[in-house]
């Protein structure tokens, strides 16, 4: 077997890979502008999980300083 031969069917293996996975050989600008977008995605539903613990986080403190508040003037006859 050359070498040529052994290249060629890397790349028919590779192509079918590829394929199998969803993946057009033939179009690498397509592909590429696939993953940027999925990138972002990423980077997007990430950032969106981060301010959604912010929040949560937000929420679950000022409950509390409201009960420590409203258990003041209860204890305090306010």
């Amino acid at each position: 077997m050359t070498p040529e031969e052994v290249r060629m069917i890397m790349r028919e293996e590779l192509e079918r890979a590829l394929t199998n996975v969803g993946l057009d050989y033939d179009n690498q600008a397509s592909q590429q502008a696939d993953l940027a977008w999925l990138h972002e995605m990423r980077i997007t539903s990430q950032s969106a999980v981060r301010h959604a613990v912010t929040v949560a986080m937000g929420v679950i403190v000022t409950g509390l300083l409201g009960a420590i508040w409203t258990a003041a003037q209860w204890f305090f006859g306010k």
